[in-house]
């Protein structure tokens, strides 16, 4: 999700509003983004290894983190403002953050010691088949930015919910 998001809908959008400034652009946004997700992640897995609820540890962030990343793609695609794309781009990846951080502990918490080898390489097969299906929706709709993160952010809400509700 993220590679489609930041190679080719978020660089396009910025091309759009700003041709002769956008790598200037993708640089302010992107660094600014960085600077807080650098913070996101560590604080995300932190608070979700003390979380208890009666939906698990990881649950509520996952499905909070789906939602609201989810619901700002869908406002991103509309902003001509680089301020303004900047500010939705730190929330998404600080959201996002809070449902990836959850989801790596996953294999640790629900698989013995000697099978953790088989579901990581389960994972990372599922990873780099999910890139790479994700970057091609992305150019397909590269030229219909907001139906693109629109997409995405149906998609990370739907699959997280049903991750969530079907892996308990």
């Amino acid at each position: 999700l993220f590679r489609s998001l930041i190679a080719i809908l978020l660089p396009s959008q910025i091309a759009l509003l700003d041709e002769k400034n956008k790598v200037a652009n993708l640089a302010i946004v992107t660094t600014v983004s960085f600077l807080f997700t650098l913070f996101a992640q560590p604080l995300a897995g932190a608070f979700s290894d003390r979380t208890r609820s009666r939906f698990g540890r990881r649950a509520p962030w996952m499905v909070m983190g789906a939602i609201v990343g989810g619901i700002f793609l869908f406002g991103l695609g509309s902003l001509t403002d680089i301020l303004w794309i900047t500010v939705f781009w730190v929330v998404i990846q600080v959201a996002l953050n809070f449902l990836q951080a959850p989801l790596t502990t996953i294999t640790a918490d629900r698989f013995p010691r000697s099978k953790r080898g088989g579901a990581s390489a389960m994972i990372g097969l599922g990873t780099q088949l999910g890139m790479t299906v994700g970057v091609m929706i992305a150019a397909a709709l590269g030229s219909q930015i907001g139906i693109g993160y629109s997409t995405f952010g149906i998609a990370v809400i739907v699959v997280t919910v049903l991750f969530v509700l079907l892996n308990r």
